[in-house]
């Protein structure tokens, strides 16, 4: 094996970018690897003896040569080295391909002479070479030429590095290059396209130019003559000699564009205002360098101009597209968040009007005339730019009939879903004259649409110019009177549902939510006076047999016609509502003796004696009444109520159709409940509690979705009780919390059971009562239930009514949302029939809302009912939840509610409460196809 003297290959031996990219090291290392054994010094001989066997042997393998060859092979470089007598001693794979070796290893010991190379070539290889070891200097980037074995003509652009020994003699060369054939060929092109320059300066699509320093032209070409607007490149030259101030709009632009030429020496994209020679205005990008001498001096400027009026003029629209749009946005939000919809529909239009810079922001409302019942408008909410004066107020924009004022051209537009806009110069003679009143230049007008009706239009007024009015900002408009229409049509379904929470839909009195809203706030101003008040419970005699008989539409005329009897026997101040069924209850404030109670009593069953007419039938009814008196007979809501309850029984086993007074002789009969309460701190103990189970079926699917745990008593003597009689005892005395637990626990058990039997989607409802709800630690004690029977949070559901959630809404909102986090799933119970605020319905975390069963009853197609629960479930819907109808007992009513697209269903029609055999056979048995079969036969 040749084995050259220790190579120096120094850094400074290297051309910069082959220093840079790293290639000395490796071609160093490499090379000397493949040609020879590092020295070791004397000192270290011994120790390094052994370790040199190793390497040597290690070295000397044919399989580590190969693998420094393979390395050097895939170097992206040229590269050989020759002895002092330039004679090859090895090379890269690249160099052995061109020089027509099949391997690097057929090159050792070949000359110049036994390459393809033509003669010339090869003599200027040799004497670069012997120029290179004589004055031990290296050469860097030599262009060569030189033909390879195929043939072809190549050039290279080649280094050549002495290699010198430890002692610094040079002992060989070290050959490095890179083809650059590609990029003589492009200089080759480039010559070519040179030719062409002329005719691209002179035919190029941006203006070209060359100007001195102090700004004039020295050279254009023909486009930035046109683009400036002159006939000519000599009229363009000649006239336009001073560019600072016969160019630039604003002259500082040039002392900016010559800035940034001493700071960055050239310009991109530079966008200003220029003057064209006519004296218009146009937008100009300038990209541009500076031209200097071998010195450094400043000798002018050259660069492209480009016409950008286009563009600008777009970006201007867009621009304002972007600030609409936002201010949709921020509107948008406005709308949906604000509790007050006045407030939010102001600030929603002072956005706007800013964002679009207008001068009026307004919104119409058709309705008919009061007076003439014509199809008119009025001015609902108005911003206006300071300034400007306000229209709201001018009397010629509040209830005018569109035909009256020849504005029908304006309603048909509107009402077709068209905009009407453009300058008020342009708009007939009779609409010009109104417009003017208010300095109104130029108007676009949209409409609003609720539920697909025309409900009126926003509009926009400029008072300032004639405004042409960009497609883009009609757009927007249009989508923010969608966004109106979609609040509007919110907030009449709020009103309505708002209304309906408060109000009996049948009777149009107010209904039990509302009276317990009145008889708290009536006994505090009692307490304050020091006056008397008084609650009447109403119940009307015999009022079923009628129902029953006649038929529910008889029985509700009937309602109808008692409320209105009833309510003309009040006087001012006095409050009835209808409490459910055919009971109503009175609060009369202001007693100053019981007997005035007696009047309003007595004038009552007076009232009801005359017959009744309805649908041609003559029918007769009468009352029972019973009264309770503040402070005598109760001092507090709960007892008031109570005691009139007692007083109310005591008068029907008076024989009915009279009233009776509370006496304390009334509390035997709550002798009964007494017992009752007794026998109830047993019961959990002796395990007299036990659970039905009634499934809610998915009306999308058939599945059964969940069962909703149902708790009984089985009192030994008295047999199975519902809990509408325990229930209020257990939360009087504080047992519902240990009742409540036992339910959770027990129904939690028995649906993994039912879920390890193959039902494993089925989710377990439980009711959860006022006082448990408010408890403390409630959220713990869920955990530890969860974790004992091992079920999955999202697989049960637990049940809160209104009057629950909103007993306390701070601590509401906390520990439902606690809940959530666990992934319980939440639903709001007998919605519709408390008193929630719907404004809480968003804060509160809930999954789905169970309709209430008193709308399910007597739900009819086109009836209130189905309007009401229309509404729920819209509402509902633009809340993200989930809607159960529960009461369902008729094939109709399930149909109606699949109509209204109600998701899920509960009642009797699917399912009684079922015992846990009787629920278990149900739930393996169930065929879900029966939801879809026709039950009306």
């Amino acid at each position: 094996m040749l084995e050259p003297p220790n190579w120096d290959f120094s850094k400074q031996h290297f051309p910069e970018n082959l220093v840079s990219d790293g290639w000395v090291q490796a071609i160093e290392g490499l090379t000397r690897n493949l040609c020879s054994e590092p020295t070791t010094p004397p000192e270290y001989e011994q120790e390094e003896t052994s370790r040199r066997q190793i390497v040597l042997e290690t070295t000397e393998s044919e399989d580590f040569e190969a693998f420094l060859q393979l390395v050097l092979d895939n170097l992206p470089l040229f590269i050989f080295w020759k002895d002092r007598n330039s004679v090859y001693l090895g090379c890269n794979q690249r160099f052995a391909h061109v020089a027509g070796f099949a391997h690097p290893r057929h090159i050792f010991g070949k000359t110049d002479d036994e390459m393809p190379w033509r003669p010339e070539e090869r003599e200027a290889f040799l004497a670069l070479d012997r120029l290179v070891m004589e004055t031990n200097t290296p050469r860097y980037n030599v262009i060569e030429s030189q033909r390879t074995a195929d043939g072809r003509q190549t050039w290279s652009e080649t280094s050549k590095i002495p290699l010198r020994d430890a002692t610094g003699q040079v002992i060989g060369i070290l050959g490095i290059f890179q083809d650059i054939t590609e990029r003589k060929q492009a200089e080759e092109s480039l010559q070519v396209a040179e030719a062409k320059y002329r005719s691209i300066f002179e035919n190029a699509v941006e203006g070209i130019f060359q100007t001195t320093a102090d700004g004039q032209y020295l050279i254009a070409n023909p486009m930035l003559a046109r683009i400036y607007g002159y006939e000519s490149v000599t009229e363009l030259v000649d006239r336009l000699t001073d560019i600072q101030h016969q160019l630039y709009v604003d002259p500082t632009r040039r002392e900016t564009f010559m800035q940034l030429m001493r700071d960055q020496g050239a310009v991109w994209g530079f966008e200003s205002q220029v003057y064209r020679k006519d004296g218009s205005i146009i937008w100009i990008s300038e990209s541009a360098r500076a031209l200097k001498d071998e010195t450094g001096q400043l000798l002018g400027y050259e660069g492209t101009v480009e016409d950008i009026t286009d563009r600008k003029q777009v970006e201007a629209e867009l621009l304002k597209r972007d600030n609409l749009l936002q201010a949709v946005a921020e509107a948008t939000n406005y709308l949906l968040t604000a509790v007050d919809f006045g407030v939010a529909i102001n600030k929603t239009l002072e956005t706007l009007g800013q964002a679009a810079d207008v001068d009026r922001v307004y919104i119409y409302e058709n309705h008919l005339h009061p007076e003439t019942t014509e199809l008119a408008m009025s001015m609902r909410f108005e911003w206006t730019r300071p300034g400007i004066e306000p229209s709201i107020t001018q009397s010629h924009w509040q209830n005018r009939p569109y035909s009256t004022f020849q504005q029908m051209r304006w309603y048909e537009t509107l009402a077709a879903g068209q905009s009407v806009h453009g300058l008020t110069q342009d708009f007939p003679p009779v609409e010009r004259e109104i417009l003017d009143r208010d300095q109104i230049r130029s108007i676009l007008l949209v409409p609003i649409l609720v539920d697909d009706q025309f409900w009126g239009y926003i509009g926009f007024d400029d008072c300032r110019s004639e405004r042409r009015w960009f497609k883009s900002e009609e757009s927007i408009l249009v989508a923010m009177a969608i966004s109106i229409g979609g609040v509007l049509k919110r907030e009449q379904a709020e009103t309505t549902i708002r209304y309906q929470a408060f109000h009996d839909l049948l009777t149009g009195l107010p209904n039990r939510a509302q009276f317990n809203t009145h008889l708290p706030a009536s006994l505090l101003g009692a307490q304050q006076t020091g006056q008397m008040l008084a609650v009447m419970f109403l119940d009307l005699d015999h009022f079923k047999t009628i129902n029953d008989t006649l038929g529910h539409a008889i029985g509700d005329k009937l309602l109808q016609v008692v409320a209105s009897r009833l309510a003309a026997c009040l006087r001012e101040g006095d409050v009835i509502s209808r409490w459910g069924g055919d009971e109503f209850t009175l609060l009369l404030p202001r007693i100053v003796h019981p007997e005035d109670a007696t009047k309003i009593a007595q004038r009552i069953l007076e009232a009801l004696k005359p017959p009744f007419q309805i649908e041609a039938q003559e029918l007769y009814i009468s009352s029972s009444i019973g009264i309770a008196l503040y402070p005598t007979d109760g001092e507090d809501v709960q007892t008031l109520l109570r005691n009139a309850d007692a007083a109310l029984y005591c008068a029907k086993e008076q024989g009915r159709n009279n009233y009776q007074f509370y006496t304390p002789v009334l509390t035997t009969r709550a002798s009964e409940l007494l017992n009752l309460e007794s026998r109830l701190h047993q019961a959990l103990e002796l395990g007299e509690f036990i659970l039905h189970y009634q499934p809610q079926i998915n009306l999308k699917t058939g599945k059964v979705s969940r069962m909703e745990a149902l708790v009984r008593w089985q009192h030994p003597e008295l047999g199975l009780i519902p809990p509408k009689r325990f229930i209020p005892l257990a939360e009087d005395s504080g047992l519902i919390v240990a009742i409540d637990e036992w339910v959770l626990e027990t129904a939690c058990q028995q649906i993994r059971i039912w879920q390890q039997s193959g039902l494993s989607e089925l989710r377990m409802a439980v009711n959860l009562s006022a006082r448990h709800f408010q408890r403390p630690g409630l959220v713990s004690c869920i955990q530890r239930i969860l974790q004992e029977t091992q079920l999955k949070p999202a697989h049960l559901e637990l049940e809160m009514t209104e009057t629950t959630v909103m007993q306390n809404v701070e601590v509401t909102i906390e520990t439902l949302h606690q809940l959530h986090s666990l992934g319980i799933h939440i639903s709001l119970d007998d919605f519709g029939a408390g008193y929630s605020s719907l404004g809480y319905l968003k804060k509160f975390p809930l999954h789905t809302l169970k309709i209430d069963r008193s709308f399910i009853c007597d739900l009819k197609a086109n009836s209130q009912d189905f309007a009401i629960i229309s509404a729920i479930i819209t509402l509902a819907q633009g809340l993200g939840l989930d809607v159960v109808a529960e009461g369902v007992e008729t094939p109709d009513q399930l149909e109606l509610l699949r109509v209204l697209n109600c998701k899920e269903v509960q009642g009797y029609l699917i399912s009684p409460p079922l015992s846990l055999t009787e629920a278990t056979l149900f739930l393996h048995h169930y065929d879900q196809s029966w939801i879809y079969q026709d039950h009306t036969c």
